[in-house]
């Protein structure tokens, strides 16, 4: 899997609801295991797995240090907390490239699903073929413009495939 070139970070989007995405989770790190952070986003992929990018944890690969929240549009309350067991990054992941830069969060306690706003992402099979000029839509927690660094959302950014 070859990683696009590096850009800059998206800033702007739109908030939006967690229901409207409820396979979104929020990957979070401790330096004191008291307070955590928001360190990337996931897709939950069924109630003991979440996929998300290896460089996530590339320097801090210590599952005790994160932990996962679902279900809420806030990455810092709300919804439910889960402690991970294992961070399992591609075996060719190269963080100087980002090649294969992809992983799995295994959880230690099963996610519950089926709720309005948590549920596991429809992953599509590979025979599908995406048209030229398909919206692609990406999501997360982030902020609408520089000057609102401080206040996270959950967004969404709709971008055309080029």
């Amino acid at each position: 899997m070859a990683a696009l070139p590096q850009q800059t970070r998206i800033i702007g989007g739109s908030v939006t609801s967690i229901n409207n995405y409820p396979f979104a989770a929020s990957l979070q790190i401790t330096q004191n295991s008291v307070s955590f952070r928001h360190q990337c986003g996931g897709t939950i992929l069924n109630n003991r797995a979440i996929l998300s990018a290896a460089h996530c944890w590339f320097r801090a690969p210590t599952a005790n240090r994160y932990r996962v929240r679902v279900g809420s549009p806030n990455a810092s309350s709300g919804g439910r907390l889960h402690n991970v067991a294992q961070l399992v990054s591609h075996p060719q992941h190269n963080m100087n490239t980002h090649n294969n830069d992809v992983g799995i969060i295994r959880m230690a306690t099963a996610i519950q699903l089926g709720s309005a706003s948590v549920r596991a992402a429809s992953i599509a099979s590979a025979n599908i073929n995406i048209p030229d000029n398909s919206d692609v839509i990406a999501i997360g927690w982030g902020v609408t413009s520089v000057s609102t660094r401080s206040h996270v959302s959950f967004m969404v950014y709709i971008d055309p495939l080029v």
